[in-house]
Formats: C-alpha cells, sequence, structure tokens
C-alpha cells in the first residue's frame, strides 16, 4: 500500500475532501427544507477477491451489498432493495462485506429525515476487475440496477 506525506494528506482533505461534504451537507440541508426529507445513496463497487486491506476476508461475497446505519436507514428502504435485488436475481447481502452508510456529520444520529444506505456493487458483475473495461454484462447489470433501486426507494416512498 503506498503511503503518502503528511502535507499531501493535508492537501487532499483540504482541496477535495472538506470541499465535498461541505456541498454535500449543503445539498442535504437544502432538500430536507424543500421536501421534508433527504434519501442518500451511497453507491460504491468492491472487488470479487477481498483485498488484503479489508477487513472481511470472507471469499464467498454477494452480488450487492446493502450497508446500513441503525438510525438513518428505514427497514423499509433496506428490505426493499434486498428484495428488489432478488427479484433480478442477485444474490444481496445487509451489510457485508461492507457495513454503514453515508450521512453528513452535521445530521448524523440527530435527524431521522435524513436517510442514507449504501449500495455496494461486485466489479465482476460488469466489468473485467483486472483491466476494468466493460464486460459483455454492463448494460444488463446497469439497468438492472437501475430498476433495484427504483423498486426499493418506491417502497420507502409508497409508491408503485
Amino acid at each position: 500500500m503506498a503511503t503518502i506525506s503528511d502535507d499531501e494528506r493535508e492537501r487532499r482533505i483540504r482541496e477535495l475532501y472538506n470541499p465535498y461534504h461541505e456541498g454535500l451537507t449543503a445539498l442535504v440541508a437544502t432538500t430536507v427544507e424543500h421536501f421534508g426529507m433527504a434519501i442518500l445513496l451511497d453507491c460504491h463497487s468492491f472487488a470479487s477477491i477481498p483485498l488484503p486491506s479489508e477487513p472481511d476476508q470472507n471469499p464467498d461475497r454477494p452480488d450487492i451489498c446493502i450497508g446500513t446505519d441503525p438510525f438513518h436507514t428505514p427497514p423499509a428502504l433496506a428490505e426493499g432493495l434486498v428484495s428488489a435485488f432478488k427479484k433480478e436475481c442477485l444474490t444481496v447481502r445487509l451489510d457485508s462485506p461492507f457495513a454503514g452508510t453515508l450521512v453528513p456529520l452535521r445530521f448524523l444520529g440527530s435527524d431521522d429525515r435524513v436517510r442514507s444506505v449504501m449500495i455496494e456493487v461486485r466489479r465482476g458483475l460488469y466489468c473485467d476487475e483486472a483491466t476494468g473495461e466493460r464486460s459483455a454484462d454492463f448494460d444488463a447489470t446497469r439497468a438492472a440496477v437501475k430498476r433495484a433501486v427504483a423498486a426499493g426507494v418506491a417502497l420507502l416512498l409508497d409508491r408503485p
């Protein structure tokens, strides 16, 4: 694992991390003010084989990992996403191999109008993990993820 200098770390925090999180916090605040709530979809991908730095070294990895927060992830959202991804014939686990979800610190644990869930997609579903090139399944995987997310969020919002 490459290391960076303290100066480089501080530069990255100042120029990248802080502006991103300040912008996200402002967007969430505006969304809550305008709509009465905000739903954050914290989306990532993960390797098919655990990286050495990952705490969960279980090689049996699902297609989709749904990360939750006990305060900010309504059960209906997590359950709706799990059900929707299973309908797409994808294997799904809650909080495994990754757990948690992004919530701006201003709202963390204090404002239940801010809802958040993490959606992790296993990279082997849509690309050659050695090269990053899209696989033949890229478009189908993208469509399945889009349908599942729409269905899962619709359940939270009580929409068909």
